[in-house]
């Protein structure tokens, strides 16, 4: 668990550094071309993309792959719903991907985690998770 924390707080660091980078190449981008915008994100903004990337890990973790013979395009979409904790209050296939194997691979994931951290915010207690095959596959 301790290795998990670690990991999670130099994400967060990692993340901070690229969007640092980002705005203040967005800064400059600007005084070159006064027609673009810069665009701010926020701490907040970060926070949620970690949350986020952390659900995927999590349910990625607890995968096994399906044999398939055409894995173009599979993505399954499950929505989730969470307790303020982050346990999971319950889950359904809300699209399926066209393959039964898969779309019954990704719900077994969702279904052996139990619970994710909790949300940063009571919006992320609905949420709407997209399982793109190919990205599974390369954990």
């Amino acid at each position: 668990m301790a290795i998990l924390k670690n990991s999670f707080s130099a994400f967060i660091v990692f993340l901070l550094v690229i969007l640092s980078l980002y705005n203040l190449s967005l800064a400059q981008t600007t005084k070159t071309n006064p027609k673009v915008q810069p665009v701010e994100i926020t701490v907040k903004d970060a926070e949620i993309r970690s949350f986020m990337h952390t659900i995927g890990n999590l349910v990625r973790q607890q995968w096994n792959a399906v044999p398939l013979r055409d894995r173009t395009n599979l993505i399954a979409t499950v929505r989730v719903h969470l307790l303020p904790d982050g346990t999971i209050k319950n889950f359904v296939l809300e699209e399926s991907s066209g393959s039964p194997a898969y779309d019954s691979s990704v719900l077994s994931a969702v279904s052996k985690v139990k619970s994710f951290p909790k949300p940063p915010n009571a919006d992320l207690q609905d949420l709407l998770l997209k399982f793109n095959y190919n990205e599974m596959v390369k954990r």
